[in-house]
């Protein structure tokens, strides 16, 4: 969460021609130690690098054919027809780069989930619509209260990323949820509020949250909210926000809109 950190001796700088994709970015002071900001400065550049890259993704180029199956750990990011231009043009970030108070514990991270196997969009879809597993009451599940699911957010979007990218994965390390993450984000991320089985198969199967984000160039396609599927002002907008190079599908697995 942003607050007014004016008196610590450490920040993140970025020079000005290096901010002009984040308009509202400025200075973000944290109290970090030296080797913390080595890995946030680092991880900062390659993620600017990257959005200037044209990045090929297999899971972009079978999305586009029609093919609306997602493998497993496929990256999945809820948002709404709001953010969808700063989302084309910067991909998923930490809000606080943005310029926006962070809500969460994730600190300077963006947050994720991963389907855990291969299956289809609607099959993903009637997955985290199901409730919670393992619980003695019914709650709903975390991926059903942040993407469009049979239980509501149907104005809604879900951003899907290809994690498989070979560039990628040096942005991929930084995530709390990994093993021996602790030492390098405690400090940056409340990891007493992430789940007590953090580490474990079954949570990085399910959660991922990377520093700093993903560039756009890591979008392989969008799901979309089933109100958000009749509406052709929101698809054209969606359409123009990605050049039509992205596919879209609705939560039913059937496809809205092909790259043209």
């Amino acid at each position: 969460m942003l607050e007014d950190f004016s008196n610590n001796q450490n920040e993140i700088k970025v020079e000005e021609e290096e901010t002009s994709d984040f308009p509202k970015l400025e200075n973000i002071v944290r109290n970090l130690n030296p080797s913390q900001m080595e890995v946030v400065n680092n991880q900062y550049g390659t993620y600017e690098e990257l959005s200037s890259a044209d990045l090929s993704s297999e899971l972009r180029d079978s999305l586009s054919t029609g093919n609306g199956y997602l493998p497993r750990g496929t990256y999945l990011h809820g948002t709404s027809l709001d953010n969808i231009e700063s989302i084309a043009k910067h991909g998923i970030v930490s809000g606080e780069l943005l310029g926006i108070p962070e809500d969460g514990e994730t600190h300077l991270c963006a947050d994720f989930f991963k389907v855990k196997s291969d299956m289809a969009i609607t099959e993903y879809v009637d997955y985290i619509s199901m409730p919670e597993e393992g619980l003695s009451i019914k709650a709903q599940t975390s991926e059903s209260k942040r993407l469009p699911s049979r239980n509501g957010l149907n104005n809604s979007l879900a951003v899907i990323l290809d994690p498989s990218i070979p560039e990628i994965e040096p942005l991929l390390a930084n995530d709390p949820y990994k093993e021996g993450s602790d030492a390098m984000f405690d400090g940056i991320v409340d990891m007493n509020s992430l789940p007590v089985d953090k580490h474990s198969e079954k949570a990085q199967s399910r959660f991922a949250s990377v520093l700093i984000g993903l560039p756009s160039s890591s979008i392989a396609g969008l799901i979309l909210g089933s109100d958000l599927a009749q509406d052709s002002n929101a698809i054209d907008r969606i359409k123009s926000a990605f050049n039509n190079k992205i596919a879209l599908y609705d939560t039913t697995g059937q496809v809205v809109s092909l790259p043209i």
